[in-house]
Formats: C-alpha cells, structure tokens, sequence
C-alpha cells in the first residue's frame, strides 16, 4: 500500500484471540491517504481495549472539524461478544452485573459522540451494527435517531440489500449528523468486495469535511538522481552496504551457502531464512535509493489568492518606485 500511496496511515483497533488462526473476527480499521492524512488532527480508539471501534478527526479553515468513526458491534452469538465479556470481567472496571458489552457498546460510543456534538463538530459513523438497520426501530436505528445522527446511505438507496454474505438484512451502514450530506452512494457487490461483507461507498465534498480547502500550493517534489553519474552510483553502493553490514546480511548468507553446500539441499526452516534475507536485502536496496533522491527545485505553483495578494505587492512597489523617481527623466 505504501509503494502505492506514500502517504498513507492505516490505523486499526481489535481484541485478538490467542489462537494461531488466520481468521479473526472483529476489529476495526482507518486508512488516511493524502489530503486526508494531512488534515487529520486527532487518531484515536476505544479507550476500554475491546477493539469497538477507532477513529480521526480531520481540521479544517474557520474551526471545521469532522470525526470519522469506524465501529463494529458484535452480536452476542458470535466469538468477539465473548471475548469481550471475559476481558472486561478480567479487568473489573467496565462490568457490573447488569452490565453487557452491548450496554456499554451504546452508552460509551454514545457519550463520544455527544461530546463531538456538543462541540459543533460533524460526526460520521460507519461499519457493522449487526442491527437490522433497514428497521427503523430497530435499537441501533433509533439510537442514532436520539443522537441526532442519521443513515446517509438508506436516504439514497431507501432499501438496502444484505450486506453480510450469509446474511439476509442490512447490518453494515453510515450513519452521519445533520452537516453531512453525501453527493454520491452505493453497497458494493460481493463480488467487488475481498470482506465476506460489502463495501459501502459514498462521497462527500470536501468543503463539509474541512471547510474551505487550503491553499493549492504544490510541495516540493522528490526524484531520483540518474545512476549515469558516477558520484551517485558510489552514494548507492555506499549507503547499502551500510545497510547489508548493520543487518550482519554478509555473514548471514556464507552460513546459508555452506549448508547448501554440505548437504546439497536447504531445510525448510533454511529455506524461510534464506527467503527473510532476500526481503530484508530488498528493504535495505530501498532505503539505499532513498538517499539518492534530491528536491526538485523550480517554480511552485500558487493558488488564486496568493496570485492576486502578489499582484498587489507588485503594484505597490511599481507605485513606490515612481514616487522615489519622481524627478528622474526615465522613470517607470
């Protein structure tokens, strides 16, 4: 993802099991890219540790500020309900006896929202309810509702389709506040999906996220310096085989080479080895290449704003120039 989108931040919460699965259930995930990444201002998760839910708030001009919360709340058949109970009972502040996940689940994510609310800010809940939220009076519909908050993408589809693949209702929704207006939704197909859930797209314009967008000024861009230059070729050289001598890759790889040797085959356990050298001698290529990049310089392009405050600077120091050279024969 990263050689795709530099500037991407994945951030996640969950409770994990302690069995050697690759399937675990639960657990929730943010990924930022770009604009997005640089106007986010706060990142953060469910402060019990149950993996309920993580979220960002993104910063905007004139104190914009929009909460994204990405959630899942279990149903009390499945395997993370349960774990949950017997984290909360081990650690003894959350539960009571007549307390449940579920009864926190509302109340603490309640409480975050009222608070984001109470501040002015725009709010945005999205992801698995397990609630029938085609219903609505349903409980997670109708808590919604008290809050304020409404499901942006049942506005524009009026009926939505089952969303888990096993599954015969709507369980995974967005729910909003009332600043958030979408231009643009849809449930994905399975098909289109790598989740055994749907994918829910919508989008937003970016003046009801962050207010007015910042200027467009373009950064400084990175490239790498042609291999051509001999001063270079030696940076390369130089720089990975610092990287090869600090992960002691040299030695690594003779011990290797004569047990090929000797027994004419590698184990398996020789054979991951091996394949851990070739991806930590692939991450040290990289950071090699890295330190052979310099900024582009040149002319940065400047957005309309800063264009005309320039123009009147240019104005001005015409107007002042004339005044100084008011007695002079070829003044401008």
């Amino acid at each position: 993802m990263k050689r795709w989108w530099p500037q991407t931040i994945v951030r996640l919460s969950c409770l994990a099991s302690n069995n050697n699965s690759y399937y675990e259930p639960g657990g929730t995930m943010i990924i930022t890219h770009s604009r997005a990444t640089a106007h986010t201002c706060l990142a953060d998760e469910d402060a019990q540790g149950l993996g309920r839910w993580n979220f960002i708030t993104l910063k905007g001009k004139l104190d914009t500020y929009t909460m994204i919360i990405s959630i899942y709340r279990p149903a009390k058949s499945q395997e993370t309900y349960s774990r949950q109970v017997a984290y909360s009972a081990k650690r003894r502040k959350t539960m009571t006896e007549n307390t449940s996940p579920e009864t926190l689940w509302y109340s603490d994510l309640g409480a975050l929202i009222k608070e984001q609310c109470y501040k002015g800010h725009n709010v945005i809940v999205a992801g698995d309810f397990n609630d029938d939220l085609n219903n609505e009076q349903s409980t997670t519909r109708l808590f919604m509702s008290n809050l304020g908050l409404r499901e942006l993408l049942l506005e524009r589809v009026k009926q939505g389709p089952a969303t888990y693949i096993r599954g015969t209702t709507t369980i995974d929704g967005v729910v909003g506040t009332s600043g958030i207006r979408i231009t643009n939704g849809k449930y994905t197909s399975f098909e289109a999906s790598p989740s055994d859930h749907r994918w829910m797209v919508i989008d937003v314009q970016d003046i009801i996220i962050i207010g007015s967008p910042r200027d467009n000024k373009c950064p400084p861009m990175r490239r790498k310096v042609t291999s051509n230059i001999p001063s270079v070729k030696g940076t390369f050289q130089h720089e990975l085989e610092i990287q090869v001598l600090r992960h002691n890759l040299h030695h690594k790889i003779n011990e290797l080479y004569k047990v090929a040797i000797e027994e004419k085959a590698l184990r398996p356990h020789q054979q991951q080895e091996y394949e851990k050298i070739e991806v930590m001698f692939q991450r040290c290529v990289k950071s090699a290449d890295r330190k052979c990049q310099k900024i582009r310089r040149g002319k940065v392009p400047f957005s309309p704003i800063q264009k005309k405050a320039m123009g009147s600077i240019l104005v001005l120091k015409q107007i002042r120039l004339r005044w100084l050279l008011k007695s002079h024969p070829n003044r401008p």
